[in-house]
């Protein structure tokens, strides 16, 4: 019978769980706390299953060099009484971009003020925080 030392059992079995561990990005500090926008661009309207659609695109840019990484995020229609919120992990390297294409938010209301936020820290530990506005009637659209 061949026996093999406990210790060289534990190094096998720990072994592959280091390679599923995820690298942390490098630290990107620019010369202040993340200057972090919100754009929405390509906006689209439709009118679906009695709900108004408004189909876009979500372009996040840091302005400053130093790198931030969203945590979460909250969605709110109706005028603020409906709001969906989700655990995010975008990253955002410093004086880069992130593009999302093929987003949309959608109310039952005719006319309405939806929310879209996004919060998380920069590379320096700073709270960062961005927020869009639209204020739509229908297929009229208004960013804020």
């Amino acid at each position: 019978m061949v026996t093999i030392p406990k210790l060289l059992i534990s190094l096998i079995l720990v072994i592959p769980l280091l390679a599923c561990q995820e690298e942390e990005p490098a630290k990107q500090i620019g010369s202040g706390p993340a200057q972090l926008q919100l754009q929405l661009a390509d906006l689209r309207y439709e009118f679906v299953d009695g709900r108004h659609k408004y189909f876009h695109k979500r372009k996040y840019t840091e302005s400053i060099g130093t790198g931030v990484t969203l945590q979460a995020g909250k969605v709110c229609v109706e005028r603020g009484k409906a709001c969906l919120s989700a655990r995010v992990n975008y990253r955002i390297d410093g004086g880069k971009f992130l593009e999302q294409p093929d987003h949309h938010v959608a109310t039952r209301l005719e006319s309405d003020t939806i929310t879209i936020e996004y919060w998380g820290k920069d590379d320096a530990g700073n709270d960062v925080r961005v927020l869009r506005k639209l204020t739509v009637t229908g297929k009229e659209i208004s960013v804020e």
